[in-house]
């Protein structure tokens, strides 16, 4: 079995990419310097030689990328997973979100990922969009993963101020891994992957301070905030009470 990966420089398709290596699968890259994002003609000629089973794309890029992609995929019947974010739905609106709450993005980055989404699915009815939310790795990386950003506002603050207000959608990336890999052979459809159900951001950062030492921090009132996710059909293991499980 094989899998393509849009994103592999970034920061989670490295991740999943690991975990589909260790299931057996035979792991590619997809490389833009040689398969331009814009030629269709160049796209189609990598799917032939490549020949996957699965094409996961994680990777940002021109809306219309993601059309061509989900339409050649389904042409030579591939399967196509476009993973998306919880950023798809606005501050403004209110969660615990379900597959059937309407997005209603208040950012450029979220009505990009709606935008992808809509394009996936007009070309390709048998699309599997995977939703995210915000991303834990072992230790602080780069980017927006939360460690990262939790390591920087120490050095640029030296404190963490954390809302006891804001419950995000969030999840290790070895259990968001995971929920994509099995998410694979279900039903194709829009899904869900979180594993917060009931802890503020202040909570988290605490649970995260018995693990990660150089975190201080202290409570605030804002953002007013619910963006958690929630889909039973996705196998996820939710943060326990008194601990982070992953």
């Amino acid at each position: 079995m094989k899998a393509i990966f849009t994103g592999t420089g970034g920061t989670v398709a490295p991740v999943v990419a690991s975990y589909y290596s260790t299931c057996g699968y035979i792991v590619e890259g997809y490389d833009r310097d040689l398969v331009p994002v814009d030629d269709e003609k160049k796209i189609e000629t990598f799917l032939d030689e490549a020949a996957p089973d699965v094409f996961l794309h994680f990777a940002t890029g021109p809306v219309d990328w993601t059309r061509m992609l989900a339409e050649l995929c389904k042409k030579k019947d591939i399967r196509f997973i476009f993973i998306s974010s919880v950023s798809v739905f606005g501050k403004h609106q209110k969660g615990p979100f379900k597959k059937e709450d309407k997005p209603e993005p208040d950012s450029d980055y979220g009505k990009y990922k709606l935008e992808s989404e809509q394009k996936a699915h007009a070309a390709n009815d048998k699309t599997t969009t995977i939703r995210l939310g915000w991303q834990i790795g072992v230790e602080p990386s780069s980017g927006n993963e939360m460690l990262a950003q939790l390591k920087k506002e120490m050095d640029d603050n030296g404190v963490v101020k954390a809302s006891t207000n804001f419950y995000p959608s969030v999840s290790f990336m070895e259990e968001t891994a995971k929920a994509v890999y099995e998410i694979m052979d279900m039903d194709p459809d829009i899904y869900l992957v979180n594993s917060n159900k009931n802890h503020s951001y202040y909570d988290i950062v605490n649970l995260l301070k018995d693990s990660h030492p150089f975190i201080e921090v202290t409570p605030t009132d804002e953002p007013d905030l619910d963006n958690r996710m929630i889909d039973e059909r996705v196998p996820v293991a939710y943060f326990k009470s008194k601990s982070l499980k992953r």
